[in-house]
Parts: C-alpha cells; structure tokens; sequence
C-alpha cells in the first residue's frame, strides 16, 4: 500500500491488508441510466454487471479492462471482515481521471474535489480535468481515517467497496480508476 507523506496523522500504520487492490476482479457497469439504489451496499443483486480486472478506462496504459469512450463507469468488489473492531486504520488510495466518488457499504467515504457540488449521476461530468497519477511514476490520492472515523464503516461479515469514475466532458480521451483498499490491525 502507497502511503504518501504531509498526511495530518500522528501515526503512519505498518503491517497494511488490502481486501482490494486495482489489479483484483471487479464487477462493472457502464450505465445508461443511474444504477439501481443499493448498487454501493452488501447483498446488491449484481447479475447483469460484467466482471473484469482494474483498472479500469480507455486503455491508455493503465487499464486491465478495456472499456472505450465510457463517459462514467461504476465499479464495485466484496470483501469479508471477521471482526471490524480489530481495525485501527483505514485507507483508500485513488488513481484517477477525471473524478471519482467512492463508499463503504452505502456510505460515501471519499470523492476527489473535482467531484465537489456535482451529485453523482450517471450522465454527470466532473467540474474539471484530472490527470491519472501512476502512469507517470506519481503517487494516487490517498486518505487515511483512525478507527474512530470509520468505526461505523465496516460490517462483520460481507463488506463493499464501490466507486463512480466520471469523466469532464463526453470528448475527453481517457478515463481512469485503480483503487486501492487498506486496513492495518490494532495489534499490528
């Protein structure tokens, strides 16, 4: 896990787990129509979203999937925790073009500035242009929370991570998400 300096935390944790990487398998849709409400919680009826590799976009070197002049793409991918009270740390790290808005288990836990004001839909553009970082040997975005910032995040038992990527125009010539998710335990 990437762990970028200047964080505002007294602590950076060691011994990260990530139940999701950029690389693993995602479900997906490219939406006409905003997907169903819970798309972003556990037991979403996901039959109908394609499965593939992150990352995700149009293939400009950074992307596993593959998918073309998709203007937003929703992604999303399970993860089982046994006992959330044995995490101390959290964190999410973004690479991206142009905007993102990610959740934990329906609740929106992060979204990059660009995505400030804009509401989300599935025919929504970002407020501006971001370039992907890892690409060009940069650091994603990352935010970290202490336990007490996510303690009512995560669930026992079946947990979902789903992000929106959108892009800043329907002329734009690339489109990128690769997330990664950590958790470091209290004991670690």
């Amino acid at each position: 896990l990437i762990v970028s300096s200047g964080l505002d935390k007294p602590y950076v944790p060691q011994n990260w787990q990530c139940p999701a990487l950029d690389s693993d398998t995602w479900e997906y849709i490219v939406p006409t129509v905003n997907p169903p409400a819970g798309w972003n919680e556990p037991g979403f009826n996901s039959l109908g979203w394609s499965i593939g590799p992150g990352g995700f976009g149009y293939g400009d070197g950074d992307d596993a999937t593959v998918l073309e002049q998709a203007d937003v793409i929703f992604i999303r991918k399970t993860f089982s925790v046994e006992d959330p009270l044995d995490w101390g740390y959290m964190s999410l790290a973004v690479d991206y073009d142009d905007g993102y808005i990610a959740y934990l288990n329906g609740i929106e836990m992060a979204r990059s500035s660009s995505m400030a004001g804009v509401i989300g839909n599935y025919n929504d553009f970002t407020n501006t242009y971001v370039e992907a970082n890892l690409y060009q040997g940069l650091e994603p975005e990352q935010r970290l929370w202490d336990e007490s910032e996510f303690n009512n995040w995560l669930v026992p038992g079946e947990n979902v991570i789903a992000i929106q990527v959108h892009n800043d125009n329907s002329e734009s010539s690339d489109l990128t998400i690769r997330p990664f998710l950590g958790l470091t335990r209290k004991d670690g």
